[in-house]
């Protein structure tokens, strides 16, 4: 988009008409005198609906406010003068020529429809919402005043609401850290304040999810005792409460199913109080930060996501006798997502993973830690890997992406339940073992240093080109990448070796 500065001093202030219609002129006309617009008495998205007549036919239309701080005018392309061409700023680009305003429209344009008024979903009114939008996304944000706004829609539109995502994070740099001055002080219990207010005006609606993204104090949750899906970040000062978060969302929140918890890095003794319990409907539990002191909640869950907070938080070598062990006893658990586990953790991990034999589902993808979930163990994990594997024979999906195994750890052949498996970022890998799992697997993800060994062993040599079942495969080419060349070679070998693939993906 280019932009250009064009002077509209002198030119005179007109109506302007925008018509579904193509006029074969150009200039001045005498709109007023034919072109006259009545009020019909009725309204569309707040803006009275007028209606005018055009060469026997009607149309229907609204007189459109510009947005805010614009200005519109009609401009006309001319022949610039000598002194005007090079670098003018009202130059319309080809040499010689000049934009010119002959009028202007400085609050509003009449906006016409055949037969149909224009709507909000129409293209011009779009792009006038455009630039208030805009205007909005670049300005300062208040949270104070953003909480207001949602508590007044709230008033308004409350019962329609299902889901409400409460995000104040942006007030972190001003007001949730600011103890020093006691006016921002004010403002951050306001925020609260507010916050309370417009949850609690939804506590008697059928809300189906709550998400509130920022550190705030658990005590100041209503209570809602319709939610059933909540994400929650808290700030957590274990000297001033009397109570662990975990108690206060099962006291406010006592149907919620799904239940997501960030924030509590250091704490993660206090998150109960001595006695307390979990919301007893939570089946599906993700957390960031330390587990330890949950253990006798765990047993209720169907579903576990874990990212392990920094390893300075985490007690080593407590994974058996503790999380580990209650999770994999669980009699529930079907779903298990783990970030990291540290090497002097590994073989209590292990040993309480190779019971957890109800597991449909596991993860134990790279996580934000250096290189992988299995910190220093790239040598020994195949093999403690695969063993601790084997016994899951009711695994469907299995994620071990990132952990940069130098083999395909051997056992998983053997899990002939096995749909899909996910092995990016595992270089080492070359070649994977024949068993059940191939006449399961529909689904792979590898990396390309596989799908090349594949290509170069030929049609009896690797067994990825005996999965029966494989319907969808996707190379991570990785860097350097592959020449265009071996790719189509692959292309074709996937074709021609593994007919019923369907989808082949590089990326």
């Amino acid at each position: 988009m280019a932009a250009r500065r064009v002077d509209t001093v002198g030119a005179p202030e007109q109506v302007v008409h925008l018509l579904p219609a193509q006029v074969q002129h150009d200039g001045p006309a005498a709109v007023a005198a034919y072109f006259r617009p009545q009020p019909t008495g009725s309204e569309v998205d707040g803006l009275p609906l007028l209606q005018c007549s055009l060469r026997g036919r009607t149309l229907a239309g609204v007189q459109l406010p510009l947005p805010a701080g614009y200005s519109g005018a009609v401009l006309e392309r001319r022949q610039a003068e000598e002194s005007d061409t090079a670098g003018s700023p009202g130059g319309g680009g080809a040499q010689g020529e000049r934009w010119a305003a002959t009028a202007t429209f400085p609050t509003h344009m009449h906006y016409w429809n055949h037969d149909a008024a224009p709507l909000r979903g129409d293209g011009l009114r779009r792009c006038m919402e455009w630039a208030g939008l805009a205007e909005r996304l670049h300005a300062p944000v208040d949270p104070a005043a953003a909480l207001q706004s949602l508590l007044d829609f709230l008033l308004k539109h409350g019962r329609s609401v299902r889901s409400v995502w409460l995000d104040v994070d942006f007030a972190r740099g001003n007001l949730l850290h600011a103890h020093g001055s006691a006016a921002l002080q004010s403002a951050r219990m306001r925020v609260r304040a507010l916050g309370c207010a417009a949850l609690a005006l939804l506590s008697t609606h059928p809300l189906e999810e709550l998400r509130v993204c920022s550190d705030v104090d658990a005590q100041w949750l209503p209570r809602m005792p319709l939610v059933t899906k909540a994400s929650l970040r808290f700030e957590f000062d274990e000297e001033d409460q009397p109570a662990g978060p975990l108690d206060w969302v099962a006291d406010r929140l006592p149907a919620v199913t799904e239940l997501s918890l960030r924030g509590l890095y250091g704490h993660g003794h206090l998150w109960l109080s001595a006695g307390a319990a979990m919301p007893a409907g939570v089946r599906r539990l993700s957390l960031v930060g330390v587990i330890e002191g949950m253990e006798p909640a765990l047993g209720q869950l169907e579903e576990l996501s874990w990212s392990m907070c920094p390893r300075e938080n985490v007690v080593a070598g407590n994974f058996k006798t503790t999380w580990m062990e209650a999770i994999c006893q669980s009699t529930r658990l079907t779903k298990l997502e783990l970030d990291v586990i540290y090497p002097e953790d590994a073989v209590a991990f292990f040993d309480a993973l190779s019971t957890a034999t109800r597991l449909r589902r596991l993860s134990l993808r790279h996580g934000m830690v250096d290189n992988g979930p299995f910190l220093g163990m790239d040598e020994v994990l195949p093999l403690m890997l695969g063993g601790a594997l084997w016994p899951l024979r009711a695994l469907t999906y299995l994620d071990l992406s990132g952990n940069d195994m130098a083999a395909f750890p051997k056992g998983l052949e053997a899990l002939g339940s096995l749909k899909e498996l996910q092995l990016t970022t595992n270089a080492g890998i070359k070649q994977l073992a024949a068993g059940p799992w191939q006449s399961s697997l529909t689904k792979l993800e590898a990396d390309w240093g596989l799908a090349d060994a594949a290509l170069d062993a030929g049609g009896a040599g690797h067994a990825l080109w005996g999965m029966t079942a494989l319907q969808a495969l996707t190379v991570y080419q990785g860097y350097p990448k592959p020449i265009t060349t071996k790719l189509d070679a692959f292309r074709a070998a996937a074709r021609e070796r593994v007919p019923q693939l369907t989808q082949l993906r590089f990326w």
